[in-house]
C-alpha cells in the first residue's frame, strides 16, 4: 500500500464510502460523509487534514465585487509530505447551482474567466479549490478553458455530493472543465 494515493485509488474510495454511506443511512442528507471518508482515507495509510484552510478572494458577490471564502476551509486534503495531493469538498446536494443570485446560498460566479472573458457560474466549494490549487497566485488574471491554467500544479479536485440533479452537474462542466475537477454524486435525480 502506498502512502501517496493516485487519482483513480482517491475516486476508488470516495465513491466506495458513498455506496456504504448510503447502505448505512439510506436517503438521509449526507452531512456524516466528512467522517467518513477522511476514516476511510486515513485506514488506507493516507494523511489527511481536515479543515484545509484557504485565505483571498475566491468569487464574485451578487454585486460583481471579490468577496472572500465564506468558510475559510476546503473539507479535506490529502497530503503527502505534508504537501496537498488532493482536495476533496463534501455537499450534500447541489441546490441552485447555476443560478447566481436566485436564492442561492452556494452558487456564485469565479474571479476567473473562461477564454471569451466570462466568469463561470459556479459553486463555492468549487472556488475554494481553484484558490488553494494557486498556491498565493490570483485567480483574477486567468482568462482560459484549460486545466493547466486554472489548476498549474494538475492538484486533483473531487465535488461529493451526497444527491444532485442532473441539470445541476451540467451547469458546473465548464468551471469543472476548466480545473481538471471531478464531481462525483451517488444519487443523480433528473
Amino acid at each position: 500500500m502506498s502512502t501517496t494515493p493516485d487519482v483513480k485509488e482517491i475516486e476508488i474510495e470516495i465513491r466506495s464510502t458513498l455506496a456504504e454511506f448510503l447502505k448505512e443511512m439510506g436517503a438521509k442528507q449526507g452531512r456524516h460523509i466528512h467522517a467518513k471518508l477522511d476514516e476511510r482515507l486515513r485506514n488506507r495509510g493516507w494523511q489527511v487534514l481536515r479543515e484545509y484552510p484557504v485565505a483571498g478572494d475566491a468569487w464574485l458577490d451578487n454585486l460583481g465585487n471579490p468577496a472572500p471564502a465564506k468558510s475559510r476551509a476546503i473539507d479535506l486534503a490529502v497530503c503527502s509530505g505534508g504537501k496537498p495531493v488532493a482536495f476533496i469538498e463534501v455537499e450534500s446536494d447541489l441546490a441552485h447551482a447555476g443560478k447566481v443570485g436566485l436564492g442561492s446560498h452556494y452558487s456564485v460566479k469565479s474571479l476567473s474567466r473562461d477564454a471569451r472573458g466570462h466568469h463561470f457560474m459556479s459553486y463555492q466549494s468549487l472556488e475554494r479549490m481553484a484558490v488553494a490549487v494557486n498556491l498565493g497566485r490570483s485567480i483574477v488574471e486567468i482568462s482560459s478553458d484549460k486545466p493547466q491554467s486554472h489548476n498549474p500544479h494538475a492538484i486533483p479536485l473531487f465535488l461529493v455530493v451526497h444527491n444532485c440533479k442532473k441539470s445541476e452537474i451540467i451547469a458546473l462542466e465548464p468551471r469543472c472543465k476548466s480545473l481538471g475537477a471531478k464531481i462525483i454524486c451517488e444519487l443523480i435525480r433528473s
